[in-house]
């Protein structure tokens, strides 16, 4: 059985169905630069991640939920495929993020860097380097 996501606190928050998509609608985000006007916007992995990157203080707490309920969809798949599941390019963007997360725990951390070798020796060969 996976393990939760590595938590940046401990907490006994239950576990959570998190939808496989990578994108959903979001009624109630407001970047506050006026290119959402009616509130509603489409929310993908690499825009949640932009965002993120981009905000000084505290994340919004709907695009904080996404980007939690992603890497932990993410880390049930690797958890359940240690040595073989592969990531794709926002899965890593995702994972960077929160690297220093899985880094806490020798065995975490030793299932994060094989998952993201694995991302570069397939993207290196992939692309002929």
């Amino acid at each position: 059985m996976p393990s939760a996501v590595p938590s940046a606190r401990r907490s006994h928050r239950q576990s959570i169905p998190y939808p496989s998509q990578s994108t959903f609608v979001i009624r109630s985000f407001n970047m506050g630069n006026g290119s959402d006007p009616n509130g509603v916007g489409v929310l993908t992995l690499q825009r949640a991640l932009d965002i993120a990157r981009n905000s000084e203080g505290s994340l919004d707490p709907t695009i904080s939920n996404y980007l939690e309920s992603q890497l932990a969809n993410i880390w049930a798949r690797i958890l359940q495929q240690p040595d073989s599941y592969l990531m794709n390019k926002d899965e890593l963007s995702l994972f960077n993020y929160y690297r220093a997360r899985f880094d806490r725990n020798p065995r975490d951390s030793a299932i994060s860097r094989a998952a993201i070798d694995r991302f570069w020796r397939h993207y290196h060969a992939a692309n002929g380097q």
